[in-house]
């Protein structure tokens, strides 16, 4: 059963006036009850009447009435209106949301808040809002939405290490240089040789703005002197390590090995460069040579000493090897020597020979063994008054075997008062 209700009053229209005719209800016209169906048929009549002739035998034109206003609308009229408001405003908040991200988030130019827009302002209650993408805020029409905050990569914090404080550091330094003071002097209280005394020296030079090093320079003045003397750096004009060159001696220098006895110059023979070995050596082809040079050889730290008389009968003289310095022009007076051999297997015990000569007069014989303590030897010479070309020769040997007799060599040679 279909339920209708009047256009004219909203009241409810009877199937029985429907049936009966007393109510109106047409398609064209609309649905009206038995009490508004009369005046609804009687503004209709007009327009059913048939046309009247005019003189000339023509149909006059029909005079079209207005339709009476409505007066009141019905509950379906009213619904359908809400819907279409709902719908409307729905769509443009839908649309001036598209246009916010879709703008990225900027100001929405042509969309701005009015009392001119009643699709907007009286959108009904029953609106849901529409919910904003996830992370987007919500922006007010006609406000300007905030600017994005861009987000930058955690980075991982640099581990900064803050200066030790100038106390700290002036600590560790004074800590250090009491020790190294303490070792110095009870190697000075037991022997005062040249090496400590020369460490002294550096010492408290090195610390001389410290009470310590104040103290070292006082220590160093109550040591009994030595003859010869510390060489003054200025007053050195040989120097071992210092004056070594390569493919050929510098000036006053010569390497030699003796080819018979040690202490006769005139039959000492040449050792000659050895790239391969970077060493001077007896023969430069070949290292090791055969005995009796066997192993000899000098270098810029040292060198080994040759076969010894206590390895083969047919050996009859230990053979050294030997750094020759002669006196140049200007190099005349009183002078010294001081230096240090020693034997660099810490393993397994052995001597080495040591020979200092000036010319072929004999200054210096020591025999000293070399145990696993490692002690090296020093050598201090002072000489009596020199001329040019006077030959001073530093000769290390064997000691009748160089098994394990890889040596360190240095001296210098030097003026005094």
């Amino acid at each position: 059963m279909q339920i209708s209700y009047c256009d004219s009053c909203g009241m409810r229209i009877s199937p029985d006036d429907i049936d009966s005719g007393a109510a109106l209800q047409e398609s064209a016209i609309g649905s009206f009850c038995a009490k508004c169906a009369p005046s609804r048929r009687a503004a209709q009549a007009p327009a059913r009447l048939p046309a009247r002739q005019t003189p000339s035998g023509t149909r006059a034109p029909r005079v079209a009435t207005a339709a009476a206003p409505r007066q009141n609308q019905g509950p379906q009229q009213k619904a359908k209106k809400d819907v279409i408001l709902i719908a409307a405003a729905a769509g443009v908040l839908a649309l001036v949301f598209i246009v916010y991200l879709l703008r990225g988030k900027s100001e929405p130019e042509s969309v701005t808040k009015s009392s001119d827009s009643p699709a907007i302002a009286a959108a009904p209650d029953a609106v849901k809002p529409i919910k904003p993408a996830e992370n987007k805020p919500v922006v007010p029409l006609g406000t300007k939405p905030p600017e994005p905050i861009a987000k930058t990569p955690e980075a991982t914090p640099a581990v900064v290490t803050a200066p030790a404080p100038k106390e700290e550091i002036d600590d560790i330094r004074l800590n250090y240089a009491k020790r190294k003071w303490t070792e110095l002097r009870v190697q000075a209280e037991r022997a005062a040789t040249y090496t400590v005394r020369r460490q002294i020296i550096d010492f408290s030079a090195s610390y001389k703005s410290l009470a310590i090093g104040k103290e070292a320079d006082e220590f160093f003045k109550r040591l009994a002197p030595v003859d010869p003397p510390l060489p003054e750096p200025t007053a050195i004009f040989a120097d071992y390590h210092r004056d070594f060159k390569p493919d050929a001696p510098a000036p006053g220098w010569r390497y030699l090995w003796n080819q018979a006895e040690i202490g006769v110059s005139n039959q000492y023979g040449p050792l000659v460069w050895s790239a391969k070995k970077y060493a001077y050596c007896p023969n430069a082809e070949g290292y090791p040579n055969a005995p009796p040079a066997g192993y000899l050889h000098l270098d810029p730290g040292g060198g080994h000493p040759g076969s010894g008389i206590g390895q083969r009968p047919e050996i009859k003289f230990d053979r050294f090897g030997i750094a020759a310095y002669t006196l140049q022009a200007g190099q005349n007076g009183k002078m010294a020597i001081l230096g240090m051999v020693s034997r660099n297997d810490r393993v397994n015990n052995g001597t080495l020979e040591l020979r200092i000569y000036v010319n072929d007069n004999q200054k210096l014989v020591k025999q000293v063994e070399f145990k696993k303590t490692y002690e090296p030897l020093e050598f201090a010479i002072n000489f009596n008054a020199l001329k040019e070309s006077d030959n001073i020769f530093v000769c290390v040997g064997p000691d009748k075997d160089d098994g394990c007799d890889t040596f360190s060599l240095d001296f210098s040679l030097y003026s005094i008062p």
